[in-house]
């Protein structure tokens, strides 16, 4: 189980995920989103994962490349995009589900489809 912040973009990409009907388990208060459940490995960051795991197989590489790319067009049609991730910012829920959690390189895209650096 992981706590994040309960911003509007953090919410916007797990409701981008849940209306793709993607598995997982996560629930808002004011401050917070939990994700996971309680007392287990259900959420846990891709590094942690794949040092627990190993690599990933086909089939979970797949799905991440899913989940990111829905996140990212989720970011895309609320004018943000992405400048880069690494295995730290990505939570993998119940072995198969991926989500962007740190947004710290998260920013705006502006009119003409540039992402802007402040």
């Amino acid at each position: 189980m992981i706590s994040i912040d309960n911003t509007a973009l953090q919410s916007l990409l797990i409701n981008s995920l849940i209306g793709d009907g993607v598995d997982g388990f996560w629930s808002e208060t004011d401050d917070s989103i939990i994700v996971g459940n309680k007392n287990d490995d259900s959420a846990i960051r891709l590094d942690n994962f794949i040092e627990k795991n190993g690599p990933l197989n086909y089939d979970l590489a797949l799905r991440l490349m899913m989940n990111l790319g829905t996140q990212m067009l989720a970011l895309l049609n609320n004018k943000y995009g992405v400048l880069f991730f690494s295995l730290k910012d990505i939570t993998v829920v119940n072995n198969n589900t991926f989500i962007l959690t740190n947004l710290s390189n998260i920013v705006i895209n502006n009119e003409e489809n540039m992402l802007v650096l402040n």
